[in-house]
């Protein structure tokens, strides 16, 4: 039976993970990391620098993916990837301060030794990192906030071109119900992206902060990773958005359907999840197959 569960659970990790984030454990390295005091007014000035590099550096990119004449989803995700990526990486600096802030201590050890284990004890750091001052439950919240409303104004445009369409004659109800899941799968994967961004970027920080424990040595090596993964995710999206038809042809008329193109990111960014989450557990000598059940008890045995 555990088995069959831990199987499940690896082909769902990024959202175990992130339904792990959502609801972190309640223990005591958790509340001690998420009630820590923090600049708030320097938290702001790094966001509102770093948004601005990702507004920038999003022009420059439509600038020049507009000449390969890429589909609006793609340039959208690609452009969601930036910013996730932007706010990412202000979380990954928080943990990385504070597991060398441990490290310094002489106390990070000594948190280990709980009854989560090293895995258990990073895991509370990261979501006490990035609960504090409900930053993430905000930024989440937008991301929903924005999926949502994507979903419902593409929808509205949906039902306008079915009204103009009936009075011109109407189209093929296939081409009707591709247009209607890919308006779907774009507003979920809006969400899912952002989801994979930070799982992403959490573990990167994790990973580097289990080799090297000097503070900006740390912080450069991880964001260079974590923008280089990032980099090579888009890479590959971007190459199979070229040799992967974007159109299906029915009945002599082609329909547009991104659906292959999606799901290549989608898996692309599970495959890194996956590696890092495994090549961390190595690192900390956690057991896989007790991995999600030790979270699903949300470490109630250090309460």
């Amino acid at each position: 039976m555990m088995g069959i569960f831990s199987r499940f659970d690896y082909l769902s990790l990024s959202w175990n993970l992130w339904r792990f984030l959502l609801y972190p454990p309640e223990n005591p390295i958790f509340r001690r990391v998420v009630n820590k005091d923090f600049g708030y007014k320097s938290t702001i000035a790094y966001t509102a620098v770093m948004m601005l590099i990702a507004a920038i550096v999003s022009v420059m990119v439509c600038v020049y993916l507009a000449q390969f004449r890429f589909l609006f989803p793609i340039i959208l995700l690609i452009v969601l990837t930036i910013f996730s990526s932007a706010i990412t990486v202000f979380w990954m600096i928080g943990v990385i301060s504070e597991i060398n802030y441990e490290y310094d201590r002489d106390t990070y050890d000594l948190i280990c030794v709980a009854p989560s284990g090293v895995m258990g004890a990073n895991w509370s750091i990261a979501a006490g990192i990035v609960h504090r001052r409900d930053i993430f439950s905000w930024v989440d919240f937008g991301r929903r906030a924005f999926s949502s409303l994507l979903f419902f104004i593409l929808l509205i445009v949906f039902l306008m071109l079915i009204l103009v369409s009936l009075q011109n004659g109407g189209n093929h109800p296939l081409e009707w119900f591709l247009l209607l899941i890919e308006i779907a799968i774009l507003a979920i994967f809006t969400y899912a992206e952002y989801v994979h961004s930070v799982i992403l970027g959490l573990f990167v920080a994790l990973f580097c902060s289990q080799y090297v424990h000097q503070g900006m040595d740390t912080g450069i090596g991880a964001i260079l990773l974590f923008i280089a993964l990032q980099m090579l995710v888009l890479m590959i999206f971007l190459f199979g958005n070229l040799i992967i038809p974007s159109h299906v042809v029915f009945k002599g008329q082609q329909l547009s359907f991104f659906l292959p193109q999606v799901l290549l990111l989608y898996a692309t960014h599970e495959v890194f999840i996956f590696i890092l989450w495994s090549l961390f557990l190595y690192r900390t000598n956690a057991d896989k197959d007790s991995f999600f059940e030790v979270r699903l008890n949300r470490f109630t045995q250090s309460n």
